[in-house]
């Protein structure tokens, strides 16, 4: 505590003087603009600290050239910052060391100081389709996440998830849905099944992909493939309008789903 209280003091003392001299920024320098901009937003000390670090993190040279009197206090800051967070992590807490987890990822290219919840939901989204929409290798993986890999290495204690419990639960739910919409008398064929609004196929063809849909005397027949990357071995299940999606359980060995 000692540690951050000198920290946070010769931050304040950085920003008094920085400031000031911000209002003066050239309407050319963006990065220092977009940093000004960002200290203004809030007049919460802890805000405005954690905007200071930030900003020292992405544009220190900058910032050290409006306050070069202060060199060795900045200097001084970003040596403690370093010293806190290895204090947490022997603790078990992992710092991110960019700030927000947004900044830690490539499908974010905004602004790293204040992110709105919708910049973050935004930026989930994109990144959760990057990754499931390719099969990347795990160099691929750690080149593209860095940091985040090194953090999540030593902070998770290995532990075995059983995927098969969520993906039954995800093929259930859209078996409900397919049968809901063909008895509604939305879905005929694979282009009515992909457009219906209540399947949502864009979000469930992340899990796997369809195969076939065929109307018979009897009503529909449905098969269904699990994407490699939630499923190695790629199984196959099978349903129709008679199937009880509350019953089904995916199989180890399955290759298609009782449909009677």
């Amino acid at each position: 505590m000692h540690v951050i209280g000198e920290a946070e003091r010769a931050i304040n003392e950085c920003l008094n003087e920085l400031e000031p001299k911000l209002t003066d920024t050239s309407e050319s320098n963006l990065p220092l603009q977009k940093f000004r901009d960002a200290l203004s937003k809030s007049s919460e000390p802890e805000i405005k600290r954690y905007v200071f670090l930030i900003g020292l993190k992405n544009i220190g040279e900058q910032i050290k050239s409006v306050i070069s009197s202060n060199t060795e206090k900045l200097n001084f800051i970003e040596g403690r910052l370093q010293k806190i967070i290895q204090a947490f992590k022997r603790s078990g807490v992992y710092v991110l060391s960019n700030g927000e987890l947004e900044n830690h990822l490539p499908e974010y290219t905004g602004d790293p100081y204040l992110l709105s919840d919708s910049i973050k939901a935004n930026t989930f989204e994109k990144e959760r389709d990057f990754i499931l929409g390719n099969d990347l290798t795990e160099a691929e993986i750690c080149a593209r996440y860095g940091e985040l890999i090194t953090i999540l290495d030593e902070a998770i204690i290995p532990k075995e998830i059983d995927m098969d419990l969520y993906l039954t639960y995800a093929i259930r739910d859209w078996i409900y849905r397919v049968q809901s919409a063909y008895n509604r008398g939305e879905v005929r064929d694979e282009d009515s099944l992909k457009r219906n609004a209540m399947i949502d196929w864009q979000t469930h063809s992340r899990i796997f992909d369809l195969l076939e849909f065929s109307l018979n005397q009897d009503g529909f027949v449905c098969r269904i493939k699990l994407k490699p990357l939630l499923d190695p071995k790629e199984r196959e299940f099978m349903f129709n309008n008679r199937l009880s999606a509350a019953n089904y359980q995916l199989k180890e060995s399955q290759t298609s789903a009782n449909s009677g």
